[in-house]
């Protein structure tokens, strides 16, 4: 990220997580320079979820809540300098239309030195299977 000011509140959309390597670390990184972090995700409980399995500890997650309302209501619960959305293609006016600035995970991921999924081009990197064959790509790469 650009600025690594730490008086910034960081947001991954479920489906930016799912396109890091390694979001664990990813979200450990983005604590040096957040002050809060947090994931949302359009499927109930899916940023939950998806972090609890991965051990993956947050400032906030949105729920049973759209994305949009949890953005608004972190906005007005955390007090920073700062709000960024980590998204994918299709998620900068969901940011936006909420005064977040926008990240694309690629640009972000680039910035920090996080690595990305490496998905086979058959695999759907959104559901289990993908994420089940970047693991075993990642596992075999070692």
């Amino acid at each position: 990220m650009a600025d690594r000011s730490s008086d910034m509140t960081l947001a991954f959309s479920l489906e930016a997580l799912q396109q890091l390597a390694d979001p664990a670390v990813a979200i450990d990184d983005a604590r040096e320079w957040s002050q809060y972090v947090g994931a949302v995700s359009a499927a109930p409980n899916g940023a939950l979820s998806f972090t609890k399995e991965r051990r993956i500890r947050l400032d906030f997650f949105s729920g049973t809540r759209p994305p949009a309302e949890t953005l608004y209501a972190v906005k007005g619960n955390y007090r920073t300098e700062r709000y960024v959305f980590v998204g994918v293609d299709g998620q900068r006016d969901l940011a936006e239309s909420r005064h977040w600035e926008f990240q694309h995970v690629e640009d972000a991921a680039d910035r920090a030195g996080w690595a990305l999924t490496d998905v086979t081009e058959n695999a759907d990197d959104s559901g289990i299977l993908g994420r089940l064959l970047a693991r075993l790509g990642s596992a075999l790469d070692r």
